[in-house]
């Protein structure tokens, strides 16, 4: 982790982050390893209880071939597997969302207003910043996001990609399970 900065005014980009303002969509995108293992692991997690729930509701319906020997528990596990498949598909729609804005959006460099760590169910703490930044118009955007990092203080930058026709949908770097790469790292 790095540590805070002396004082609190705003610091330059770094030349990366500038490349990659500067260059031009479709940008080549990675999933950082830590997060991406972590989603593989819920969707693993998800279709292996889906399967062990249908395996299970077949093999009673096998036995009878009918739907009236289900018991009210049967049929709550029908709708946990159906509960669990949607799950699976929110994860990886909301992950494809934010890969394609990073790979085509439009980019700008946040600031960061203030930070503060934030005490987690886990016992440990999170890094919470506020940020602006300025969009293709010149509109001035503020918005808060975890920075995963932790190496965020008052004052730094990050990258924020958005759409520039609704700059509300955005997603900072700092808070992303993807990166993007300069065409010199691929």
């Amino acid at each position: 982790m790095n540590p805070p900065p002396i004082d609190d005014s705003p610091k330059p980009p770094s030349y990366r982050d500038v490349l990659i303002t500067r260059a031009s969509p479709p940008r080549a995108t990675r999933p950082i390893l830590s997060e991406f293992i972590s989603s593989w692991a819920l969707i693993v997690f998800l279709i292996s209880c889906s399967a062990a729930i249908v395996k299970a509701l077949y093999v009673k319906w096998l036995v009878s071939k009918s739907f009236a020997s289900f018991h009210p528990a049967d049929w709550f596990g029908l709708l946990v597997f159906g509960f669990f498949i949607w799950l699976g598909f929110s994860v990886r729609r909301v992950n494809s969302w934010k890969r394609e804005l990073m790979r085509n959006g439009e980019v700008a460099i946040a600031s960061v207003v203030s930070q503060a760590n934030h005490a987690n169910v886990k016992g440990g703490t999170h890094s919470w910043v506020t940020y602006s930044f300025d969009d293709a118009h010149g509109i001035k955007h503020q918005g808060a996001c975890t920075d995963r990092t932790s190496e965020l203080f008052k004052g730094m930058t990050f990258l924020m990609y958005y759409d520039r026709e609704q700059p509300n949908r955005r997603v900072a770097s700092c808070d992303s399970d993807f990166e993007v790469l300069l065409p010199n790292e691929e």
